[in-house]
Formats: structure tokens, C-alpha cells, sequence
């Protein structure tokens, strides 16, 4: 399988790993549709695959068989309206600034990456 890997999502995975403990090879991943970065294939290691055409990771989040979902923007109709799910640093602003305050790096939302 060729995926196309979204840059956000691979800055999680790493910070999640650095910050948090949460070894990457532990995550099982699964995606909405294909990634943002052609030519890019996944370790084989790592555990992705593509959910069923036409079904997004919310549905089987609030169906209780995803754990988690990294989102480049909040969902507001799954933390508002579905029970059992919320952010998981309800104090996000602070946890940011933290990060930033010890390593000068702001945490991103988007990646250009320019290949010469």
C-alpha cells in the first residue's frame, strides 16, 4: 500500500513518543483517506490502514473502537455531542505555551515542505 502521509500527523506521532511516552510503534493507525505527501511509504513496522470508503474515524470513535483521533482542527460535533469523548488536554493553551516555553518550537497546524 502507498501512503500518502499528512506531516501533522507524523509531528504527533513523534511528539506523543518525546513528550508523553507513547512508543509509535505501539499506535495502530487509521486514516479517513489517503495522506498529503506522495512518494512517502510508511515504515513496515508501522500499523496503517485506510478505513472503508465513505467512513470517516468518528464513527468508530464514538462507537468506542478508536481509542483517539489527531485532527488538524477540532471537531466540535464530537467533543460537544458525543458522550465519552473530549479533548485530551482539555487545557490545551497551556500545554502549547509549556512546549514552547521549554523547547522555542511553536507547535505546528500545517508543514510546506519544498522539494528542489
Amino acid at each position: 500500500m502507498q501512503a500518502h502521509f499528512n506531516p501533522v500527523s507524523i509531528w504527533m506521532r513523534g511528539l506523543l513518543e518525546e513528550e508523553y511516552g507513547v512508543p509509535t510503534r505501539s499506535l495502530k493507525i487509521r486514516t479517513n483517506a489517503r495522506e498529503q505527501v506522495p512518494g512517502w511509504e510508511p515504515p513496515t513496522w508501522m500499523n496503517i490502514q485506510q478505513l472503508p470508503k465513505g467512513q470517516r474515524v468518528d464513527v468508530p470513535l464514538a462507537r468506542g473502537k478508536i481509542n483517539a483521533v489527531m485532527l488538524p482542527e477540532i471537531a466540535p460535533h464530537l467533543v460537544f455531542n458525543t458522550p465519552g469523548v473530549r479533548r485530551l488536554w482539555p487545557n490545551f493553551r497551556e500545554v502549547e505555551k509549556d512546549y514552547y516555553t521549554r523547547t522555542g518550537i511553536f507547535p505546528i497546524r500545517n508543514v510546506i515542505v519544498v522539494k528542489h
